[in-house]
């Protein structure tokens, strides 16, 4: 999952990021500098609104991703307590932490944040473009690959194939921009969906049904349709009037998100229990999420809120959980079968790791990037 949703502070183009205080979210941008190259003084009004409304909205991104990379975890780690095998508790419990669903929505997320920057006519500057998303994704991943393997634990980087995949994305990016607004969404989606249908393919369905069954050389193409599907977004949220009328009542809100809860849910009873797979299910249960993360959104637009600098941690907790586990048993081998432990010594790892490594990326890139 690469950086997941991670790419929206390309929005930040003045003042500073705050990693430690919490103040400001990872999301939230500065309205300076965000007129397009070459926008005429009279769209400048229009501009302005975007980026007022991406100041104060983005929070919200923070927590989904938080909520997102612990149903991550949780798939990997298992129910936080011991589940009667063969019962109604187990099936419904035990497929409540749909990793994978979870990964379509980061991917959407990723696409969503990268495109925002993007909606209208601002240029996209490669060497800026490249060097913040390496540096704050490729340094992060070495360092976990060199500790995998310094640890003899390379299963433990199996996680980064989601990354690979949106890497992919990262680079066809620009030119799939060029062409968009060149000639439209019609010749990207024809694109993507010939991808995706390519993949799909050549993909044989295995025993498991996992999503990553075809490897990275197809995985990358059945999962592109999410991703682009979130850059869509960014512009409906941002261009589209009824967007902007739609009113979201607390109970729709409430509503939406258990459908979308319920529909991961079934997704991975349907896996385990009727042999269909993530690579037919997952692609459509990315389109049938949009109406909430709309409304997750739109719920909140206009509005800020302090976000807690453990939210902004979601990244580091998705990319070294499985290494935190193989950490805490290689020095602590009683703690294999104590899963409580288990996840509160991956969140404290996980905040070493964000502090010492993330954290500085991310400051190193916005230097580097300028």
């Amino acid at each position: 999952m690469g950086q997941h949703g991670y790419a929206c502070g390309q929005l930040q183009t003045s003042g500073q990021w705050r990693f430690f205080g919490g103040k400001m979210s990872s999301f939230e941008s500065s309205a300076q500098g965000m007129r397009p190259m070459g926008m005429p003084e009279t769209q400048n009004k229009a501009a302005e609104a975007i980026t007022e409304s991406t100041t104060t909205r983005q929070w919200v991104l923070d927590y989904i991703r938080m909520i997102l990379a612990f149903y991550v975890v949780a798939n990997h780690l298992g129910f936080p307590i011991h589940l009667p095998s063969k019962t109604m508790v187990s099936l419904v419990l035990g497929n409540i932490f749909n990793g994978p669903a979870a990964v379509i929505v980061f991917f959407i997320i990723s696409g969503y944040c990268i495109h925002l920057p993007f909606i209208r006519d601002r240029q996209l500057k490669l060497r800026q473009y490249f060097i913040r998303r390496e540096v704050r994704i490729a340094l992060p991943v070495l360092a976990v690959v060199l500790l995998a393997l310094g640890l003899n634990r390379p299963e433990s980087i199996g996680i980064l194939w989601s990354i690979v995949c949106e890497e992919i994305y990262y680079l066809l990016y620009p030119l799939l921009l060029v062409v968009k607004r060149k000639w439209g969404w019609a010749p990207v989606w024809v694109f993507v969906l010939s991808l995706f249908v390519i993949g799909r393919l050549v993909t044989k369905n295995d025993s498991s049904g996992s999503f990553i069954s075809g490897g990275l050389a197809t995985t990358w193409m059945i999962g592109f349709p999410s991703w682009i599907l979130g850059c869509v977004l960014a512009e409906t949220v941002n261009l589209s009037e009824w967007f902007k009328k739609w009113t979201v009542s607390s109970a729709l809100l409430w509503f939406l998100r258990f459908s979308v809860i319920g529909m991961a849910w079934l997704t991975s009873v349907l896996r385990f229990h009727a042999h269909m797979s993530n690579l037919d299910m997952l692609p459509v249960l990315g389109f049938l999420a949009v109406p909430w993360f709309l409304a997750e959104i739109r719920a909140k637009w206009g509005t800020k809120r302090e976000v807690p600098a453990f939210f902004n941690m979601s990244f580091s907790l998705y990319l070294v959980h499985q290494l935190c586990v193989q950490i805490l048993f290689i020095l602590f081998p009683t703690t294999q079968g104590m899963v409580w432990v288990q996840y509160l010594g991956v969140f404290a790892l996980t905040a070493m790791f964000y502090y010492l490594v993330e954290a500085p990326c991310h400051q190193l890139a916005r230097r580097l990037g300028k």
